[in-house]
Order: structure tokens, then sequence, then C-alpha cells
């Protein structure tokens, strides 16, 4: 080793004991305790709120949130958190509010001190009507009730989002930038659903007359299965959009950039319009009133209910029931007699 080497390496040594050293200074003068390294104290408790109530407004922050079935019959709020961090509940003017502290404990995530997540568990009555907001940024959020609702709206950053248990209600608003979204047998006349790159998993939804499903992200991908509602929207930039055993009333609107896009035993009596830029189109015993498929490159393939005969062609091609336009894509269209 050369003597330019040796002396550099000496010298970044002697940079970092002094850089440990003023760190250790720095955090002995703000009172960190270095004995409680590694671990930190939680404790468990239950707030029973003294008024009734309808409405329920939780700020999460970093805090998990959970509806949960009261066995009782009474409601209760149950709260897991370190010792040293406060959670306000409190009930009043129809309104129960739950808070919790503001902003991230940056030591305790620098050094990762947390020994079981932080979570807020609320515990509702059967047949007990509500409407709900929750707001979280790392937080998930799970609903296990079969309440039912006015309005629901889940807003995460990167917390993910589940809600199971025969919920119905009016409007449902889930929305997260990265988290992922999963929702089961969701009876609403509006069910929205919104991520930047978390997928979305819709399974036994249904919207009756004049309601409608509608689902948007970047880069996750949509599953809509075993679901049905007037009228269905989802929109991908570059994740995959899967319909499976899903009927609509009205119409079907789907539309990717470079996401394919698969349809399954679609029903609906009115128009299935479907457009991508460079996305393949998958179909399998697909039924619509009329398809209006439209790409840019992409393929269009599969089988159609209603049609009598197979269709294979490079570009464009349309019959009585359907039309698809494409520059450069391949068009294979048959019976479904032929899968």
């Amino acid at each position: 080793m050369t003597n330019g080497k040796r002396n550099a390496l000496i010298l970044a040594l002697i940079l970092c004991l002094v850089g440990a050293a003023i760190s250790t200074f720095a955090l002995a003068r703000v009172g960190f305790d270095f004995g409680k390294l590694g671990s930190v104290k939680m404790r468990e408790y239950e707030v029973t709120p003294e008024e009734p109530f309808t409405y329920i407004s939780a700020v999460m922050n970093r805090y998990d949130f959970s509806l949960q079935q009261s066995a009782d019959g009474k409601a209760r709020v149950k709260i897991i958190c370190p010792e040293d961090e406060t959670v306000s509940v409190s009930a009043e003017n129809d309104v129960l509010k739950v808070l919790t502290e503001s902003g991230e404990h940056w030591l305790k995530s620098i050094f990762n001190f947390k020994e079981q997540p932080s979570s807020v568990t609320v515990y509702l009555p059967p047949e007990q009507a509500a409407a709900l907001t929750v707001t979280t940024t790392s937080g998930d959020v799970e609903s296990l009730v079969i309440n039912p609702f006015v309005n629901v709206s889940v807003q995460t950053t990167s917390g993910d989002i589940a809600w199971n248990g025969d919920s119905k209600g009016q409007q449902f608003d889930f929305t997260t930038t990265s988290g992922d979204v999963s929702v089961n047998r969701i009876e609403a006349l509006r069910l929205n659903v919104q991520t930047t790159s978390g997928d979305i998993d819709l399974r036994g939804c249904g919207c009756g007359p004049q309601g409608g499903i509608t689902v948007g992200t970047t880069s996750g991908e949509i599953l809509l299965k075993s679901s049905s509602a007037q009228a269905v929207a989802a929109h991908s930039t570059s994740g995959d959009i899967t319909l499976e055993s899903v009927k609509c009333a009205d119409a079907a609107l789907l539309n990717t950039t470079s996401g394919e896009i698969r349809l399954a035993d679609l029903v609906t009596a009115g128009i299935c319009q479907i457009d991508t830029t460079s996305g393949d189109v998958h179909l399998v015993r697909a039924d619509a009133g009329k398809f209006e498929i439209g790409t840019v490159s992409g393929d269009v393939t599969g089988s159609l209910v209603g049609i009598e005969k197979e269709v294979r062609t490079d570009g464009s091609a349309a019959e009585e029931n359907w039309t698809v336009n494409t520059t450069s894509g391949f068009v294979h269209i048959f019976p479904v007699s032929e899968e």
C-alpha cells in the first residue's frame, strides 16, 4: 500500500471517529437514553366513549387503524402505543375523534426502536350506522365489520387498505399512493379506488341502479372479480387491468397506455369501450351489446359471445356488434364455440 493510500485511510478513520463522537454528544445533550437502545416499552389500554356517535374521524399518521365487530354490543377503542406517546380519543356532537401524535419520531425510525406496530382498533356494535374518515401516512387500514355506512373515505400514503365484511353504504372512497387496496363484499351506490403504484383488488362488490365502480392507478395492477354495477370505469398507465365475471348494466370503459387489458366472462347489455396505446387486449367469452376497441400497436385476441365467424387480420376489423381500430396490431376474434 502506498503512503498516499495509507494516509487517506487513516484520515477517513479519524473522521468517522470524530463524527461518532459528535453524534453521541449531540444525542446526550437532547436527553437521549442509550440504555433504551433497541427497545421501547409498549402499553395497551382501552377507552369507552362517553357519548354515542355515528361519525368516526381518525388521523393516524404511522399508526395502523382497524374496525372490528364488538362482541358485547358496546363501542370501545383499543390502543397499542409506546409508553411515551399519547392517543387522543373523544366523542362529542355525534363524532368519535381519534388523533395520534403528529410526525415521525425520527430517533425511533432511525434505530428501529418499535417492538410492535402502534395501532388503534375501534369496536363497533352490529348495525350501528356510521360515516368514516381515516387518514394515515404509513399505517395500514382494515375493516372487518358488517355495519351500514353512509360515507367512507380512507386515505393513506404508503399504508395498505383492506376492507372486508359485507359492508353496505352510499359512497366508498379509497385512495393511496403506494399502498395496495383490497376490497371484498361491498354493496354501495358508488365505489371509487385510486392509487399511484399500489395494486387494486376488488371482489364481490356490487353497485345498484345508477351506481358505478371507478378504479384508477398509474403503475399498479387492477383486478375486478365477481362484481356488478351500472357502469365500470378502469384506468391505468402501465399496470394491467383484469375483469373476471363482471356484470355491467350500461357500460364498461377501460383504458391503459402500455398495460394489458383482460376480460373473462364480462357481461354488459350496453357498450364495452377499450382503449390502449401499446397494451394487448385479451377476451374470453366476453358479451356486450357493442364492443369498441382501439389500440395503436397492441394485439386484440379472444372469443366473443354471439359472433358466428372467426376474423384474423393485421390491422383494423369490424363486424355487426364489434369494432377494432388498430394501427399496427394483430386482430384475432373468434366465436366462443371455437375455444
